[in-house]
C-alpha cells in the first residue's frame, strides 16, 4: 500500500498540521503551484522494489509510471482542484488493491476571483456614470453661455421676443 513520506513547495519542507499522509487535502496559494511529494510503501516482502505509479486527476490524462521512482513532481500548475492518486506494485508487478489519494486545491490569484472582476466591473460602471454626468454638465453649462451670448448680441429692434425665445429653446 502506497503512503505519502515528505510534502516540499518549491523543493522547501513545508510545515503541516498533520503528517501528509494523514492529510485529505492541502490548499496552496496560486505562487505554491510548484510542489512535490516523497512515496513509500509499505513492503511486500524482503529486498522489495517497489514500483510506483501516480496520475493527478484534473492535469494528467492517465496513469504515470515512474518504475522505482519515489517522488511526485509538478511545476506551473494552474489554479484549481486536483487529486493525487498513487499506486504501488511489488518486485513481482503486483499492483496494490489500495491507492492513496490527497486532494489538492490551488488558490487563484486575487485578478482572477470573482470578486475581484465584480469590483473592476463596478469601477468601470461607477466612471462611466461619472463621465457621463461631467458631459452632461459641460453641454448645459455651453448651452447656458450661448444663451447668454445670444442675448449679449442680439439685435432687438429687428426681432420679435416670439423670434428671440425660438432661437434660445432650440
Amino acid at each position: 500500500m502506497p503512503y505519502l513520506k515528505h510534502f516540499k513547495v518549491f523543493d522547501k519542507d513545508v510545515a503541516l498540521p498533520l503528517q501528509i499522509d494523514r492529510m485529505p487535502e492541502i490548499s496552496l496559494a496560486h505562487n505554491q503551484n510548484h510542489f512535490s511529494f516523497e512515496l513509500g510503501a509499505l513492503h511486500f516482502g524482503e529486498n522489495a522494489r517497489t514500483k510506483f505509479a501516480y496520475q493527478l486527476e484534473g492535469y494528467d490524462q492517465d496513469w504515470v509510471y515512474s518504475d522505482s521512482r519515489n517522488y511526485v513532481s509538478y511545476t506551473n500548475l494552474p489554479a484549481g482542484e486536483y487529486t493525487l492518486r498513487v499506486k504501488a506494485a511489488n518486485k513481482h508487478g503486483v499492483w496494490s488493491e489500495q491507492e492513496k489519494t490527497i486532494r489538492i486545491v490551488i488558490q487563484p490569484p486575487y485578478w482572477q476571483t470573482w470578486w475581484f472582476r465584480l469590483l473592476v466591473f463596478l469601477t468601470l460602471c461607477a466612471l462611466g456614470v461619472l463621465v457621463f454626468q461631467a458631459w452632461r454638465q459641460r453641454r448645459r453649462v455651453l448651452q447656458a453661455q450661448e444663451a447668454v451670448d445670444y442675448f449679449a448680441n442680439a439685435d432687438y429692434q429687428n426681432a420679435s421676443v416670439r423670434d428671440i425665445l425660438w432661437d434660445v429653446s432650440h
